[in-house]
């Protein structure tokens, strides 16, 4: 018996740039068989730089430990094909516009026909309902909708936008939380589901904290900048041949840690600082003497000082810190080699997901495009003359 977590679970996934295919990546880690659907010229993230010999890191991350077919949906054979594997699928993952798929015969009312316990996840920009769901959506349209610029960067300066594919990941590891409670349910003798997630939702759930303040009292918080609108010390603070970060929160023992730091007892006992509201209001005095401190100290003394009074801290780290870093690298095995087909060696990001009592297998790499075809068709029971004849019509690759 497998040891893997979702060993038996089946997933067909027809999506294209992150969301989806990150919901899938994370099903796919855990050990579930995820059947990438792609159409004959496949997938455009394909194409997405940086290459390696042709071959997209962006894709590689994405779609590891995944099988793909190519299959035409546009033909009536390409049809039947994506319906049979739907029949035995136990979870289908899209990320099209609202009424795509059901234009194409795949609505979610066609699909649980044939399969009552599907359970059926839509991932979109805006959702299936309301006024904007048919509004086209990029990362950057979910940051600015969702709040998340509105709360970063300066306060006197232009919002500002958190780098990479921020609002998809984060929306595609919610769909999967959402996928899995919804098949646990079919366990239990139920229908399948239709799961409906929005990416801007996603996005205004994990910036919650940010909507308390106005349910309290009507008041919209402002953009913090470099530092937290209740916390200090919490911010970026710079020593110097560098930046680090400090975070304490309203704990009266941090704010000792911080004191015992800096070799300033006294301000325990300020009434201008030993408390966090007062610190708050005195926020420039106590970075006057935070960054006097930090002035001839370099990065990692600053650090040292202060993880060894139990505060908070870290290095602003560079991508090339990041993966030097042997935390990171070695110990939590984040930035694993594959041996891709045709790219070679080449390392990519790995899974977040530690479970040591069910060990993940080896990361397998993305597949080529079409490269499990023929594997997928003869698990529908489909004969080689069949699959040929399929092939010759251009209805799969």
């Amino acid at each position: 018996m497998s040891d893997m977590l979702l060993e038996g679970l089946t997933v067909v996934e027809y999506t294209h740039s992150v969301a989806g295919p990150y919901c899938g990546m994370l099903l796919a880690d855990m050990g579930a068989r995820v059947i990438r659907v792609e159409p004959p010229q496949g997938d455009a993230t394909r194409g997405i730089g940086p290459l390696v010999k042709g071959e997209s890191l962006f894709y590689m991350t994405l779609n590891r430990n995944k099988e793909a077919i190519v299959i035409d949906l546009n033909t009536d054979d390409g049809k039947k094909i994506m319906m049979d594997l739907l029949r035995k699928a136990d979870i289908f993952i899209e990320n099209f516009q609202p009424g795509f798929l059901a234009g194409l015969g795949f609505s979610y009312e066609a699909v649980k026909k044939e399969k009552p316990t599907i359970v059926y996840l839509s991932i979109t920009g805006y959702g299936q309902n309301g006024p904007y769901k048919d509004f086209k959506y990029s990362e950057l349209m979910a940051q600015a909708m969702g709040g998340l610029m509105a709360s970063s960067g300066e306060p006197d300066g232009y919002p500002a936008r958190i780098g990479g594919n921020y609002s998809e990941s984060v929306a595609g590891t919610i769909a999967a939380t959402g996928a899995l409670g919804a098949y646990f349910q079919t366990l239990n003798g139920w229908q399948g589901q239709y799961v409906d997630i929005s990416i801007v939702d996603c996005l205004l759930e994990v910036g919650s904290t940010y909507h308390f303040t106005y349910f309290a009292n009507g008041n919209v918080t402002p953009r913090p900048g470099m530092y937290d609108n209740i916390s200090v010390p919490f911010g970026i603070y710079k020593c110097k041949d560098g930046y680090i970060a400090v975070a304490i929160v309203a704990y009266p023992h941090l704010f000792m840690a911080v004191a015992t730091t800096l070799d300033r007892l006294d301000l325990v006992e300020d009434p201008d600082f030993n408390v966090g509201r007062q610190r708050k209001a005195h926020q420039d005095q106590f970075n006057e003497i935070m960054l006097g401190w930090l002035a001839d100290k370099t990065m990692e003394e600053a650090q040292a000082a202060f993880i060894a009074n139990g505060v908070p801290c870290c290095l602003i780290s560079t991508i090339e810190d990041i993966v030097k870093d042997p935390h990171i690298g070695e110990v939590r095995e984040m930035f694993p080699e594959i041996d891709d087909p045709k790219a070679g060696k080449v390392r990519i990001t790995g899974s977040p997901i530690k479970i040591p009592n069910a060990p993940s297998f080896a990361i397998r790499p993305a597949p080529a495009l079409g490269a499990n075809t023929d594997a997928v068709l003869k698990d529908l029971g489909l004969d080689a003359a069949q699959i040929q004849k399929l092939r010759a019509d251009k209805v799969v690759l």
